[in-house]
C-alpha cells in the first residue's frame, strides 16, 4: 500500500512539472538564444538578444548592456532561453557580471556594440552554446549567413549573402523582418555537415543594411579573463 501511495504521489508530481514547466525550444540554435527583458539604471527600457557561446558566457550588443542614449549600466536583467518570456526554455534572473567595449559617451558607434555576461553557474549545461569563429576577411566575405533574434513574441530569423566591411564589422542586405529583430542575437553560419551553430559576429543595428559587430579575439581575450570557460 505504501508503495503504491508513493508511485501515485510520484506521478501526480511528475505531471505538475511538466504542466508549469517551460515549453522547449526544438534546438540549441533557440534554447541558446536569450530574449533579455532590460532595464537600465536612468529608467530606460528595451528588449534585446544574447547568445551563450560557452557554458558560463553570453555575447550580445553593448547597447543591452548600458544605455547608448545616457551611457547609464544596466538596472537589472531578464534572460529568457529559447522563444521569449511567455514560451522559453529556461529563465534567468540571478546575479551575473557584464562588459562591453563602449558606454557611447561620445555617441553611437557601431564597430564597439558588443558586450557579454558571465553567469556565476554554468547554466549552458541547460541551454546549450554555440560555437564561435574569428575566421580572416577571405574565409566570409562572400559567404552566407544565419541571424536570428527576438521581436516581441516572435522569433526571427534571416539568411542573407555577408560583405565584410573590415575588421570589426559585416554587413548585408537586411529584410523588413530582420529590422523588427531584437537586435544583440547571433550572426552565424550552419552549413551541411556541421555539428553546431557556429557565431561569427552580433547583430547590431539596421537601415537599409544591416550590421554585425564580428566576434574578434579581443572579445574572446576579454572575456577568457574574465572567467568565461571556452573549451
Amino acid at each position: 500500500m505504501k508503495r503504491t501511495l508513493s508511485v501515485l504521489l510520484l506521478a501526480v508530481f511528475l505531471l505538475g512539472a511538466a504542466l508549469t514547466a517551460p515549453a522547449q525550444a526544438a534546438d540549441v540554435r533557440e534554447t541558446a538564444v536569450a530574449y533579455m527583458d532590460i532595464t537600465f539604471e536612468c529608467g530606460c527600457t528595451r528588449l534585446g538578444t544574447g547568445t551563450m557561446i560557452a557554458v558560463n558566457g553570453l555575447v550580445t550588443a553593448a547597447h543591452n548592456l548600458v544605455c547608448y542614449q545616457h551611457s547609464r549600466k544596466l538596472k537589472n536583467c531578464t534572460f529568457y532561453f529559447g522563444r521569449n518570456n511567455n514560451r522559453y526554455h529556461y529563465k534567468y534572473s540571478g546575479n551575473f557580471s557584464y562588459t562591453w567595449f563602449t558606454d557611447f559617451s561620445k555617441g553611437y558607434v557601431s564597430s564597439d556594440d558588443i558586450g557579454y555576461v558571465v553567469f556565476p553557474k554554468d547554466i549552458g549545461n541547460t541551454t546549450g552554446w554555440y560555437a564561435w569563429s574569428v575566421e580572416s576577411d577571405d574565409d566570409i566575405r562572400w559567404e552566407y549567413c544565419n541571424m536570428t533574434g527576438y521581436s516581441g513574441s516572435v522569433t526571427v530569423s534571416d539568411f542573407a549573402q555577408v560583405d565584410v566591411l573590415n575588421d570589426k564589422e559585416i554587413t548585408w542586405p537586411i529584410s523588413y523582418e530582420m529590422k523588427q529583430c531584437g537586435q544583440g542575437g547571433p550572426v552565424y553560419y550552419l552549413w551541411e555537415g556541421m555539428e553546431y551553430p557556429t557565431l561569427v559576429a552580433v547583430y547590431t543595428t539596421c537601415g537599409t543594411v544591416g550590421y554585425a559587430r564580428r566576434m574578434t579575439r579581443e572579445v574572446y581575450d576579454s572575456m577568457r579573463s574574465n572567467g568565461v570557460k571556452f573549451n
